[in-house]
């Protein structure tokens, strides 16, 4: 009797064992899936996007999977320390940097913007109501996608002079606060104004915030030398984009290059999973401010989406050839980044692996604002 109790102790004890292994490697499963890899494949054969990189960050592990090369013809593998364009994925970086400023009482998102600007420039208003900092971070001012005068596909340069006079001449076709329309204009003007504030450049304020304390030594504005050798060529109708530079003036709006290798660690913040002096700023930028009659939810720019059960926080990039999307589901603890080097729905990627499959992934969603020959 006494052997077949300690028998039955044994098995006992291997059978929670062998539980608890199944447990531990369900949760190390990855969640880049092959599907995933699969469709990515496709595209690449198709010659949409020509290489991909994509970090997942979990309390459990950070996963990298990168794939393909930098350049239709030529070009090195992917890896996780290429460097891609974030686009207007850097609005993010800029909504964390204007709650930074709220917190330490410098800004008020229910101040006139004017309140912030050389007593000089004079801001439009419409039905006696000034445009607010609020306003700006959430798409909602009525100001334009970018000024009329900028001339971005010929990579004209535009002078902080010249967004000042334009600022006092364009007319408001719509009440502030009331519609969202996509701004770069609105995020720029945010980030000019924290450059005031501080008293410095943006790289410069985005790097002691953000870059030095999370270690991204290989994200900036500029392509650094020691970032320009594992520089990846952006890719529109299947060959390469221009390179088009942004104004410094517009740079909060769109002008970051980083690797997913750095992504992750941004990521890692913004779970808490690293404790930096950004999580309070962090966690501030991404709470519901506007509520728009189509839908739309914004925070400090970073856009909040309900999808088959959960929240997702995030926010895409487009630009010269580059596709880009950083999210976050905070109930599941879990962060994406998704960076090609081709104009492709990677926000789609984003939401299948925020959403643990919930949201269906399909090469026609990814294709979906991708209009082929």
């Amino acid at each position: 009797m006494k052997s077949f109790t300690r028998n039955s102790v044994i098995a006992s004890i291997l059978i929670l064992l062998l539980l608890l292994a199944d447990n531990a490697q369900s949760k190390q499963k990855s969640k880049i899936t092959v599907g995933i890899k699969n469709i990515i494949r496709e595209l690449m054969m198709d010659k949409i996007t020509f290489g991909v990189a994509i970090g997942v960050v979990t309390e459990e592990n950070t996963e990298i999977y990168c794939t393909g090369k930098t350049a239709r013809s030529g070009g090195t593998n992917i890896n996780e320390n290429t460097v891609f364009r974030l686009g207007s994925t850097t609005k993010g970086f800029t909504g964390i940097l204007l709650a930074d400023q709220i917190l330490q009482g410098n800004i008020s998102l229910n101040d006139p913007v004017e309140n912030y600007l050389p007593s000089e420039v004079k801001l439009p208003e419409r039905k006696g109501k000034n445009i607010k900092c609020i306003d700006l971070a959430t798409h909602s001012s009525a100001l334009p996608v970018r000024p009329p005068d900028y001339k971005i596909m010929e990579n004209g340069p535009y002078s902080v002079s010249q967004l000042y006079k334009y600022l006092s001449t364009v007319n408001l076709e719509w009440d502030i606060g009331t519609k969202y329309s996509y701004s770069s204009l609105g995020a720029g003007l945010i980030g000019h104004i924290i450059t005031l504030l501080e008293n410095k450049p943006y790289s410069q304020i985005l790097k002691e915030k953000i870059f030095d304390p999370l270690g991204m030594n290989s994200t900036d504005i500029v392509i650094r030398e020691d970032m320009k050798k594992r520089l990846s060529k952006g890719h529109d109708e299947r060959k390469e984009a221009k390179w088009l530079e942004i104004p410094e003036v517009f740079a909060p709006s769109g002008s970051l290059n980083t690797t997913v290798s750095d992504m992750t660690k941004f990521i890692s913040a913004g779970l808490e999973i690293t404790k930096t002096p950004i999580n309070e700023a962090f966690d501030l930028s991404r709470k519901l401010l506007r509520s728009f009659e189509d839908g739309r939810k914004l925070a400090m720019f970073w856009r909040r989406v309900e999808l088959e059960g959960h929240t997702i926080i995030g926010h895409p990039g487009d630009t010269f050839g580059f596709s880009a999307y950083i999210g976050f589901n905070l109930e599941n603890r879990i962060g994406v980044v998704v960076l090609s080097n081709g104009k492709m729905g990677v926000r789609e990627i984003g939401f299948h692996i925020l959403t643990g499959g919930d949201y269906k992934l399909s090469k026609k969603n990814i294709l979906r604002f991708y209009y082929e020959e």
